[in-house]
């Protein structure tokens, strides 16, 4: 596994030129949007204020490290390294749906 090869060479830190955790992230980040885009039948790019919303929660929660991220993240392994990502993934994507929830009751615009 590339990650772990990195951690032997480099010691336990992300390694900047593995994106792969970031990628993951961001995919559970919008998957909200994909599944009411697909629910409601809408095309995924007029939901763009909730695309840009799951890409600041996102990094917000990458970068804050939270909880269950920071957790992750001290791990200091190369499942540290994918899982921070994936539970800023999660995190953001309840953070979404929050929005959209309250977007859809008038209480945010």
């Amino acid at each position: 596994m590339a990650i772990e090869w990195e951690f032997e060479q480099s010691g336990p830190h992300d390694p900047g030129w593995i994106v792969i955790d970031e990628v993951v992230g961001q995919w559970i980040a919008l998957l909200p949007i994909a599944v009411g885009a697909t629910l409601s039948g809408t095309p995924p790019t007029r939901l763009w204020p909730g695309i840009l919303a799951a890409f600041l929660l996102f990094r917000l929660f990458d970068i804050w490290k939270p909880w269950l991220v920071g957790h992750a993240d001290r791990r200091g392994d190369a499942i540290g390294v994918m899982l921070d990502d994936i539970w800023a993934g999660v995190f953001a994507a309840c953070g979404l749906t929050a929005l959209a929830a309250l977007a859809h009751f008038g209480l945010v615009s």
